[in-house]
């Protein structure tokens, strides 16, 4: 249960942050050219093991994960 805890703190403080950006009205990402953004973007989870049984030294154990990023947006033509 606190593994889903953590796990929805997590997502909420990256969407949180995300739409913080987007609410400021300014540009997203880095623009390379007149038709190409390049947005970093980083992810954080962590995952909570409460099974003391199942570790050698008896106790608890957190795992944290980050995953940085880059997407690549690229506007085309519109077709008419």
């Amino acid at each position: 249960m606190l593994d889903n805890r953590l796990s929805f703190f997590a997502l909420a403080a990256v969407a949180a942050v995300s739409a913080s950006a987007e609410m400021m009205d300014r540009p997203v990402g880095i623009r390379i050219g007149q038709r190409m953004t390049l947005k970093p973007y980083l992810s954080l989870s962590a995952s909570y093991n409460s099974n003391v049984a199942g570790n050698a030294d008896g106790s608890e154990d957190v795992t944290w994960t980050v995953n940085p990023g880059l997407t690549l947006e690229y506007l085309g033509e519109q077709l008419k």
